[in-house]
């Protein structure tokens, strides 16, 4: 004979922490009592932990449980909530102006430019210049052309304290290009996106060499585990497509590719 037994509890879950429901059941035979309160006992306390919970979410100082937010993670919720009951309410708050450009202030902005980059002049020139006329868009009134002549001053001054070189930047550059295994067309293509002239770039690169580009070409192949350095089996035709796509040639990528692990190795190991 079966006894049934129904009550009626709150269940938290950690999707939706608050959810009346009501359970419904019976104790089977052979099970007894206190069996069957243990068990319920057990969802009782689990219950409960999901209403500490709950409180500690909803009511953070009065809760026990403390819950440690950064103060960038409060100021960025408040922030978004303002920002979404304006756009609700349709009166959102004007965007905050740009300082002024002052000779301080163009010279702790570009310095701190530097420390994160580093730049070309030419580069550096258009980055600073931007930042100018986005404060002038703010501020009609200021005169650009001679916010453009500080400008002008701030970069002399940094040239002469060898924050701005660039003889060391185009050689850095190209190191740090041709380890990656970049092609001559491609690191060619590279510099010159970065406002450097075509003296500091001849100068960094030096004469057209067969045999370094077919070293850069090893390095290629080992980055990108094809060739030699291939860890499966590896279609030819995709391999070479691979090669050309980074600016080498067809006789070029061809004897990288046909290239047997040993010599490839000992081509590196020479430069290292």
């Amino acid at each position: 004979m079966k006894r049934p037994i129904s009550f009626s509890t709150k269940v938290f879950s950690p999707t939706q922490l608050q959810r009346p429901i009501t359970l419904g059941g019976c104790i089977p035979d052979g099970e007894s009592i206190s069996d069957f309160c243990a068990g319920w006992l057990d969802n009782f306390y689990v219950s409960l932990y999901f209403i500490i919970m709950n409180k500690a979410f909803s009511d953070e100082k009065s809760s026990p449980i403390s819950i440690n937010l950064s103060k960038k993670e409060k100021a960025r919720s408040k922030n978004t909530h303002e920002r979404r009951s304006e756009k609700i309410s349709g009166t959102e708050a004007p965007l905050k102006k740009r300082k002024k450009i002052t000779a301080s202030y163009l010279e702790n902005s570009g310095a701190y430019y530097l420390q994160r980059f580093s730049s070309s002049v030419a580069r550096f020139r258009q980055v600073m210049t931007r930042k100018i006329d986005l404060s002038c868009r703010d501020h009609p009134e200021q005169d650009k052309e001679q916010c453009l002549e500080m400008l002008n001053q701030l970069i002399s001054k940094f040239i002469e304290m060898g924050y701005l070189n660039d003889e060391s930047f185009s050689k850095g550059l190209y190191y740090s290009l041709s380890q990656r295994g970049y092609s001559r067309q491609k690191i060619l293509f590279q510099m010159k996106s970065k406002g450097l002239s075509d003296d500091h770039i001849m100068a960094a690169i030096g004469d057209n060499d067969e045999e370094q580009e077919l070293i850069q070409a090893v390095r290629y192949t080992k980055r990108k585990k094809i060739g030699a350095f291939a860890i499966r089996e590896q279609d030819f035709q995709k391999s070479l497509a691979s090669l050309a796509r980074n600016g080498f040639g067809y006789d070029i990528a061809t004897r990288a590719l046909q290239m047997d692990e040993e010599d490839a190795l000992d081509i590196l190991h020479k430069l290292s």
